[in-house]
């Protein structure tokens, strides 16, 4: 938590263990923008809430609403204390706009807007192929299908990635130009070049022989939007590794409906065998709708 023993303070003074629990959860989510503003929620001028909001990725007018009566509290606590003079959670509107620009500061519009942020935050092939693995539909449970894949897997004549569940024939021609491009090395952190896998893990003692780990597509991520984020201040990009393969599957929903018209129930069934069988049309069909307002 930014500022923890003035956050402490507040959570010690709730009266149920279920409130403190909230609160600590809610408080470990706002750290992250906290610690770039460099200062508490409880000084934040309207702007600022409006950003720390869509930072905390809302999904509807009523998330809003709850995620900025619960901050308003702490606030109202901070300024009874002295911490702070106004409590200026009250004037932020509740809107469309701050789910919209929430969206947008985590998806992608298509490969090529990707590719921007990309080459912004990422210098090295294997952060890069991370990315572009993630928006193809590579993914699995805890990103086994992504650290799984090795360069026996990668058919360069068919332009085709094999999986433990399918075979990827539609190689992004990104992917395809970063494979063949000539050797990268890094200086600072040797990599294990003789690794069978396709995205080869650092060198240490722990991994030898082993895929990257859950943690390192994370920091990848991160690393991303640090980077871009530094470069482009009022444009500031907050994806994971899940909104980075979602943007992928709508791109591809999207498609299929500017060819055909309408996307159906057994298009959509096809595109759930690329990106994964745990997806069903009803569950991603209003994000959906939003990314083809906002994007197209």
């Amino acid at each position: 938590m930014f500022n923890e023993e003035t956050k402490n303070l507040f959570i010690e003074s709730l009266s149920t263990n279920y409130l403190k629990n909230m609160y600590s959860s809610i408080f470990k989510r706002t750290a992250s923008f906290e610690a770039v503003k460099n200062s508490d929620i409880y000084i934040y001028n309207p702007d600022e809430c409006a950003k720390l909001l869509i930072s905390l990725n809302p999904k509807s007018i009523g998330h809003i609403s709850s995620l900025k009566s619960q901050l308003s509290k702490y606030v109202d606590w901070a300024t009874k204390k002295g911490f702070t003079e106004r409590n200026y959670w009250s004037i932020v509107a509740i809107d469309e706009d701050i789910v919209k620009s929430s969206f947008i500061t985590r998806n992608a519009k298509d490969l090529d807007s990707l590719k921007i942020i990309v080459d912004s935050g990422l210098s090295v092939p294997y952060d890069k192929y991370v990315v572009y693995l993630l928006y193809m539909g590579i993914m699995g449970e805890n990103f086994s299908e992504l650290t799984q894949v090795k360069d026996s897997d990668i058919d360069k004549s068919n332009k085709s990635i094999k999986t433990s569940r399918r075979i990827y024939t539609a190689l992004t021609e990104l992917l395809f130009n970063a494979i063949n491009s000539s050797e990268y090395y890094e200086e600072k952190k040797q990599r294990d070049y003789k690794s069978i896998y396709f995205i080869k893990p650092y060198k240490t003692k722990n991994l030898i022989g082993e895929p990257i780990s859950y943690q390192h597509v994370h920091r990848v991520i991160q690393k991303m939007n640090d980077a871009f984020n530094a470069q482009n201040p009022d444009n500031q990009k907050l994806f994971t590794p899940t909104t980075i393969w979602r943007s992928g599957l709508f791109y591809s929903m999207y498609k299929i409906e500017l060819l055909k018209g309408v996307l159906m129930q057994d298009d959509f069934e096809c595109i759930s065998e690329i990106y994964g069988n745990k997806v069903t049309f009803s569950s991603y069909l209003r994000d959906f709708e939003l990314y083809k307002e906002i994007f197209w």
